[in-house]
């Protein structure tokens, strides 16, 4: 039997944000040594977010994957703090700090209430009391990307990059919300079955728009897509999804 442990979040968190001391003061001290710029980026992210679901399990029940394909792409959404230094002129390193929000909605449902008095079953025209239901699942993340950005070209004060992160995170909590006609319910938690630590990757080509030699502004059309599969089961689930970064970058040497 294998051997299963259980480390406190508290202390995964811990470990993340002394990983990320680590890389700010890299980031710090590269500059000085490669005399390149160091600069700040704020940014948020809307990402229309799905999951894919290994369909060739035979774990998976006959009905499974016809209800997954009913499942509807989410918009889900995050923010980022990096450091971003120069290497050379047109390679820069880009590391940070980014909290995250993945998930997928499910289909909506009508739903239908009413008896026909004297048989006891469903009748059509007996009026029903009808309302729709659906699930949205949101599944929140502390990341630390880790990448390099390169400068495709440049005209003024626009510029075309590329970007390429490899992306380690853990897992913070879960947000199962029901909506019901106008009602709305959430119910947030820590799901044992989703994996403590995960591992994604995400690719952007962007532009930069130079306000002055301080100030940048940066959108990033980006794709992303998680190595790991999310469960500690038997059925592989992935996450992953398309959308927007964007953002501010401060010049600060």
């Amino acid at each position: 039997m294998r051997a299963s442990y259980y480390i406190c979040p508290r202390f995964k968190l811990a470990l993340l944000m002394k990983y990320l001391i680590l890389v700010i003061a890299t980031c710090l001290t590269l500059p000085a040594l490669s005399q390149q710029k160091l600069a700040i980026e704020l940014s948020s992210l809307n990402f229309l977010s799905y999951r894919h679901i290994d369909a060739s399990d035979p774990a998976l029940p006959p009905d499974f994957t016809e209800n997954w394909n009913q499942e509807k792409w989410a918009l889900r959404t995050g923010a980022g703090l990096y450091f971003n230094i120069g290497l050379t002129n047109t390679l820069r390193l880009k590391s940070g700090l980014r909290w995250m929000t993945k998930g997928y909605n499910s289909p909506k449902l009508t739903l239908k209430w009413g008896l026909d008095a004297k048989e006891g079953v469903w009748d059509p025209n007996d009026n029903p009391t009808t309302g729709s239901v659906q699930m949205k699942y949101y599944f929140s993340f502390a990341e630390i990307p880790v990448g390099i950005q390169y400068r495709l070209g440049s005209k003024g004060k626009w510029q075309l990059n590329t970007l390429f992160l490899a992306i380690p995170s853990i897992y913070i909590r879960s947000n199962n919300v029901q909506h019901f006609n106008s009602d709305k319910q959430s119910n947030r938690f820590r799901d044992k079955y989703i994996r403590d630590l995960h591992f994604a990757v995400q690719a952007a080509v962007g532009i930069d728009y130079s306000f002055t030699d301080k100030v940048q502004l940066f959108a990033q059309p980006s794709f992303y897509y998680n190595v790991t599969d999310m469960l500690d089961a038997v059925i592989k689930q992935y996450l992953y999804g398309a959308g927007l970064e964007a953002g501010v970058r401060l010049m600060i040497k």
